[in-house]
């Protein structure tokens, strides 16, 4: 993992899976935080383009407290339209309320 990754594992706590795909969709992603989520919960998610190309898309589910459910790293050559629509500038966090 290069610098910038290790850095928003960390952020979200440093216990997050990574995942390695050709293409991450909204979809993907919307599924992984309704299945690690309660209501009142959200997540936040944070993307950076690499050099090489690809795309890190960190995200995180917190409880209404604040403390972290769950969080996951995929690594992947490419996102689709839907998620690069939602997604913030790379390295700012988005919040998504479940």
């Amino acid at each position: 993992m290069d610098p910038f990754t290790l850095a928003l594992v960390w952020s979200l706590g440093g216990a997050a899976a990574l995942v390695v795909l050709g293409l991450l969709t909204w979809g993907t992603v919307r599924r992984w935080i309704t299945r690690r989520s309660a209501v009142g919960d959200y997540a936040e998610l944070l993307q950076r383009r690499l050099e090489s190309g690809e795309y890190v898309v960190v995200a995180g589910v917190f409880a209404a407290d604040g403390t972290q459910r769950a969080a996951q790293t995929w690594q992947v050559d490419s996102i689709d339209d839907a998620l690069a629509a939602r997604l913030g500038k790379p390295g700012e966090a988005i919040r998504v309320q479940t």
